[in-house]
Formats: structure tokens, C-alpha cells, sequence
């Protein structure tokens, strides 16, 4: 792991982050998060998000590295 930070996240959710899983960690309920980030495409930091995605069946999941890499970026 690059650092404390990412093995934290993965720690708590594994490798791959649910929808839900992602919204309790920005703060925001799981609708909010699926607005968010279907409004806002054109936002870095969402797009950003979106980028994170891997469908595995029906469901989406994200990419718990790659969120942590987001996240502890100085935007």
C-alpha cells in the first residue's frame, strides 16, 4: 500500500467499494451520490469518480485505490 490512508479504505471496504459504501465515506446518502454523479460529468471531481467504475454483473463498484488516490489528491 502507498500509504496509511489507502489501507485504511481498503481495510474498511475492501478492495471494491459498493455505491452505498461510497456515499458513506463523502457524506452524502446513496441518492445524492447516484445525482451527483450522473449531473455532474463535466465536474472533475466526479468524473473522476465515475472513472473509478467496474460493473461486475449488474452491479457497479468502485475501484477502492483509485477512490483513495481521488480523495487524497490536493485539488
Amino acid at each position: 500500500m502507498k500509504n496509511r490512508f489507502e489501507a485504511a479504505l481498503v481495510e474498511k471496504f475492501g478492495l471494491l467499494m459498493s455505491p452505498a459504501q461510497l456515499a458513506e465515506l463523502l457524506g452524502k446518502s446513496p441518492e445524492a451520490l447516484r445525482v451527483h454523479l450522473a449531473r455532474y460529468k463535466n465536474d472533475n471531481f466526479y468524473r473522476s469518480l465515475n472513472g473509478t467504475s467496474v460493473k461486475v454483473g449488474r452491479r457497479v463498484y468502485y475501484r477502492t485505490l483509485e477512490v483513495a488516490e481521488i480523495l487524497a489528491c490536493p485539488a
